[in-house]
């Protein structure tokens, strides 16, 4: 099952998520991440929008830890 959600954001463009299967919400919050992080490029912006989204807590925070591991700089070996 895929849903596409499409929230209107008061100050921001239609922004289109995709959460993908509930079950796997590990992956739809690392695709929805890559989308924030393309349109907002910093993760004070993206927390912002985040809590706007009218998504359950635990998808929303998903999507946070998503994003904030996608910006962080890899490990230094």
């Amino acid at each position: 099952m895929k849903q596409k959600m499409e929230l209107e954001l008061t100050q921001k463009p239609a922004l289109i998520i995709d959460i993908i299967d509930l079950q796997d919400t590990s992956l739809g919050a690392a695709r929805t991440a890559e989308k924030l992080i393309k349109k907002f490029h910093n993760l004070k912006e993206i927390k912002k929008v985040v809590s706007e989204l009218d998504l359950p807590t635990e998808i929303k925070n998903e999507i946070i830890w998503a994003t904030n591991w996608m910006l962080s700089p890899p490990p230094s070996t």
